[in-house]
């Protein structure tokens, strides 16, 4: 592996803001090295030379910039490192960094073996970030000690005519550990679109098997992060471009039935390796189901059936069966009523919409 570094105008929406949040990116830059959460962006890519630079472009272009951005090039066999070196040299918080072809996952491992923040962001060599993403990120991250886990929302480019994005409600996603294992429940977006914690990607990376995953390694990103109890939020804002294009990995691609069924198999070789991993007593855990429905934020009647046919699949009696499923029923009536938790504190990107009716602060997960 080769390594090479280069050198408020709006006064009724200021009123809103948290007071424990900072409200612009001056503050922002203000406060102390100390206090502030460093941040890392990883870069994967493989044979994108006309995609990679836009995607570091996106990455340098931040408004509240990364303490670095580590680009790993996977064995490319076009001109990504010619053009990555002949434009980013001169850049002194771009590390680009070349090895031999491994896969999606072999460069998620490089890139966290080398980053040194607080907290990291996978960055797809073929998608771009809007420039406000880290801004939006920090702002969740450095108020909500809770949250160890942010996806955002994005926009799709280039080929477009491949279906509308399926928005998701921005919310704390609470903990997920029970439906990842029981139901493999996927909460989270594309790996663009995902930041996390280092210490929680310490427990997440490396996983064993990069073979498994040489695509598709957001699996190991959402699902692993889930198991081992990950807080998880969504911020429902078009912060990512993802790119829809001839030579995708996967989201571009039809799947066969034969694809599909090894994709099960190894997802549940990787439920079972976090669950080993963690020391999980599975008979045990099935008890904290209502537990954990009640740290998701807004659950919908999907999740709630979810939640009700994951303890009537448990071996536990039926009287207790039926007395978690009235919980999940109470959970589910008191707080999806609530109103959308959209944080008025964060920097919205001039495209994107906030809802009149989402003003309240976030609110922690009961």
């Amino acid at each position: 592996m080769q390594r090479s570094a280069g050198k408020s105008s709006d006064g009724r929406l200021q009123a809103k803001l948290n007071p424990l949040l900072c409200p612009n990116i001056d503050a922002m830059r203000k406060s102390t090295e100390s206090t502030r959460l460093r941040t890392s962006c990883v870069v994967n890519n493989y044979n994108y030379s006309d995609y990679v630079c836009e995607a570091v472009e996106s990455a340098i272009a931040q408004a509240l910039p990364f303490d670095e951005i580590i680009v790993i090039d996977d064995g490319s066999t076009d001109d990504s490192v010619n053009r990555l070196r002949h434009q980013f040299t001169s850049e002194s918080k771009v590390t680009i960094v070349t090895k031999e072809n491994g896969g999606q996952l072999s460069c998620l491992h490089a890139g966290h073996h080398l980053a040194t923040g607080d907290v990291l962001f996978f960055l797809d060599a073929d998608d771009r970030y809007d420039r406000k993403l880290t801004q939006n990120a920090l702002l969740i991250f450095e108020a909500h000690p809770e949250i160890d886990f942010l996806s955002v929302g994005y926009r799709k480019i280039g080929n477009t005519n491949r279906g509308p994005v399926r928005n998701k409600p921005t919310r704390n996603c609470g903990i997920s550990t029970l439906g990842a294992i029981y139901h493999r429940n996927w909460i989270g977006n594309p790996t663009s679109c995902l930041s996390m914690r280092s210490n929680l990607a310490k427990q997440v990376l490396p996983f064993p098997d990069e073979a498994a995953w040489r695509i598709r390694a957001d699996d190991v990103l959402v699902l692993g992060s889930s198991i081992v109890g990950a807080n998880k939020y969504h911020l429902d804002l078009p912060l990512v471009e993802y790119r829809i294009h001839g030579n995708n990995g996967f989201a571009n691609r039809k799947q066969s039935n034969q694809a599909k069924m090894k994709h099960a198999i190894q997802t549940n070789r990787l439920i079972r390796y976090y669950v080993e991993k963690m020391g999980y007593d599975l008979k045990s855990l099935a008890e904290l189901l209502p537990r954990e429905f009640r740290t998701l934020q807004r659950p919908s009647l999907r999740e709630l059936f979810d939640y009700v046919r994951m303890c009537s699949s448990t071996k536990l009696p039926w009287t207790l069966r039926l007395g978690y499923a009235l919980k999940l029923l109470s959970h589910y009536l008191n707080d999806s009523r609530r109103p959308a938790d959209v944080p008025a504190e964060a920097v919205i990107p001039a495209e994107a919409v906030i809802p009149a009716e989402a003003t309240e602060p976030i609110r922690k997960a009961a």
